[in-house]
Order: structure tokens, then sequence, then C-alpha cells
């Protein structure tokens, strides 16, 4: 099956799916194109054009580096709910579950001062997690540094669900996506006396032994302006798997 074909496929069940057509024939005629302009992309012998593809993206909404490579997301400006998206395609068990890991180039974000701060969420890569632990997650976050331990050590995953809310419970963890960074970061959230901030801080306690910076904090605390949060980047921890060996240790935060 040519690379087209696939994402032609791809894109015409989930424009049936969402009801904005019910067949290839009304695709084409939506697009002002003769149905079979489609069936010879189908086949092999025609490819979208640079025309045809902004015409889509007019039409529906469709992320034109979508339509030409078939990765990232279908809709622009919007936030997949990748365990929808599994579910319909039946990719996971009764018991088990796939969800999408925050990579390198899991989250592009637009530069800050370049008009909007909308995302693009790309999962690098999958995860098999237990259905029963993380039945509602939606992403997962490697931990990398040291910040957050004893809580969160390195090698943890962190299980993730998007969190619209305007406020913040003090005093639990949250997976921030802030402008000019690529991951989010992983704090505990605490009350700032700055206007307009909140207060970050790591779990990790140890603090320098000798040099310019005896007796200060390996991570010290410090105030987040809430405007550097990215739009929908407001993450909610839900529990947390760590790996040893080969074998991940599951663990489920009660609320």
């Amino acid at each position: 099956m040519n690379n087209q074909k696939s994402i032609l496929e791809s894109v015409l069940n989930e424009l049936i799916y969402r009801k904005k057509v019910s067949t290839q024939v009304e695709l084409a005629e939506r697009l002002e194109k003769n149905e079979s302009y489609f069936s010879q992309i189908m086949n092999g012998k025609q490819k979208l054009s640079s025309k045809m593809i902004e015409k889509m993206k007019r039409e529906f909404g469709l992320s034109p580096d979508y339509l030409l490579t078939g990765i990232g997301p279908m809709f622009l400006n919007e936030r997949i709910d990748f365990t929808e998206h599994l579910r319909k395609k039946k990719l996971f068990s009764k018991d088990d579950k796939e969800i999408p890991v925050f990579g390198d180039n899991a989250v592009q974000g637009t530069p800050h001062g370049q008009g909007t701060t909308d995302i693009a969420y790309v999962p690098t890569e999958m995860r098999i997690v237990s259905r029963s632990m993380f039945e509602d997650a939606v992403a997962i976050l490697p931990v990398f540094g040291n910040s957050m331990t004893p809580t969160y050590p390195p090698g943890s995953e962190v299980a993730l669900v998007p969190d619209s809310s305007t406020f913040f419970e003090y005093g639990e963890v949250y997976a921030l996506e802030v402008k000019g960074s690529n991951l989010p970061i992983l704090k505990r959230v605490f009350p700032s006396e700055k206007e307009g901030c909140i207060l970050l801080y790591s779990d990790n306690t140890m603090k320098h032994e000798s040099g310019p910076r005896q007796g200060q904090f390996f991570y010290p605390s410090y105030d987040l302006p809430l405007s550097e949060i990215k739009t929908n980047g407001k993450w909610a921890v839900i529990g947390d798997q760590k790996r040893r060996k080969n074998k991940p240790i599951l663990h489920r935060i009660d609320t």
C-alpha cells in the first residue's frame, strides 16, 4: 500500500467518523474534484497536489504535514485523545493499554513571541501499561533528572491526563509545558507571593555541602508566571511506573 493511499484512507475514515462527509464521492464533491482524482491516488497513479492539500486544509482543517507524511495530528490546532484513537483502531487488548510517550519531539511548540502558543502533540513511541492501573491516562512522561527524587527518581514514567481547569491544587505535582521548551517540567505547585505566578518546588532536598553555594538546595524553588504555560499545557499526574531491569512496577495514586 502506497503512503498516499494509506493517508487518504485514514483521512476519509476520520471525516466519515466525524460526520463531515459520508462517502469518497462526497469528499470529491466538497473539494470540487472528480471522484476519479482520489481513485487514482488510491491506485498509486496520482499524488495530492499542493493546491489540493491547501484546499483540504481550508475546507476541513486538515494538517498539511499529516497529508504529506501521515505523521502527527490529522487536524490543525487539535490535541488528539489518543485513548479514543487507539480504541477505535483496536490496537490493544482488554487487559493492556498503549499510551504515547513524551519524547524529544513529542511536543512541538511555537517559539515564544511568534503569535500563538498552541501546540501540536505528537507521540514518538508507545508504552504498554496495565489498563487496571492507568485506565484514564492519556500520555506518559519519562523522568530524566533528579529534581523530583525520591518521589519520581530517574527512570520513572509518570502517567498523565490533560487538565484544562484554571486552578491548581496546591501541594500536588503537575507536568507543565512552558514556552521555549519541548518537554514538560515536573514540579510540585504552591502559591506564590508574586501576582500571576505559581511557586514550583522540587522534592529533592539535597543541599551543597561545600563551595560558594554551601547550604543551598541543589534544586531551589522558583516562581513561574502563568503566562509562560502553553495553551493546553497543564497535565495532572495520576500515577507512575518505576522500571527495574525489564519488569515494570506499577504505582497508582489514590484520589
